[in-house]
């Protein structure tokens, strides 16, 4: 195990933050770690780990640590093209509108980002409105799909290719339009998507306390690839 300074997070945070991949190494090469950080002068530490991944409560104690968020990383195996779906089309404009960024905020709801108090409140609709816009802009995402009703976008959805697979990013539904079949044939522009660029995946990640989008995911094709607890130690 090692600390990895976190520079983007930083910059963005104004706080010195790092991150370490818990590989269950002796609990007290870990505490060590934390002794390290923090005559370091780290103030945040991300702590990510597998699913069986436990720390005990008087290290949490300790050293100002906390249980934030159990990942869920679903995967698809896409096969064959869904059927095209007329209400979806493909964003091509740059700007950061109101309507995206709500979408965006709302995509976020179970984020630790969100979650954790230990964060200023303005700290997360900055953090995702800027994942919003640059998305916008094909700096982290390669497509963005969007759902209109009378000209009002009322889902979206982003997707960025690797060399395997797409990975959803940003998807939401405005509460307004949900229960409407939006967010399956959003999905299905992604499936589509996916094959036109002669890859075979799609993943995407959520909370395990979003319960509603896990049963969605399920319901769409999709079943659990990995799943990573993670802690934020505020030193």
């Amino acid at each position: 195990m090692k600390i990895d300074y976190c520079n983007w997070d930083s910059e963005f945070f104004h706080k010195k933050i790092g991150k370490i991949e818990y590989d269950n190494s002796q609990e007290s090469d870990f505490t060590q770690l934390l002794y390290t950080a923090k005559e370091d002068g780290y103030q945040l530490l991300y702590v990510f780990g597998k699913e069986d991944m436990h720390i005990r409560d008087s290290v949490l104690k300790q050293f100002n640590g906390k249980f934030v968020d159990q990942k869920c990383l679903f995967s698809r195996k896409v096969t064959y093209v869904d059927g095209c779906e007329s209400n979806v089309t493909e964003y091509q404009l740059t700007e950061l509108t109101t309507e995206l960024e709500s979408l965006a905020l709302l995509s976020g709801t179970h984020s630790r980002f969100r979650l954790d108090k230990g964060f200023d409140k303005a700290d997360f609709p900055r953090l995702y409105s800027i994942w919003m816009a640059r998305s916008l802009k094909k700096e982290i995402a390669d497509k963005i799909f969007v759902v209109q009703e009378s000209n009002k976008v009322m889902g979206m959805i982003t997707l960025k290719f690797s060399e395997k697979a797409g990975h959803i990013g940003l998807f939401a539904v405005s509460e307004s339009a949900q229960s409407k079949g939006y967010g399956s044939s959003l999905i299905n522009a992604c499936v589509n998507e996916v094959i036109a660029q002669q890859l075979h995946y799609l993943e995407v990640p959520t909370q395990m306390g979003n319960v509603g989008a896990c049963h969605f995911y399920e319901k769409s094709g999709f079943s659990i690839k990995s799943i990573t607890n993670t802690y934020h130690f505020w030193l």
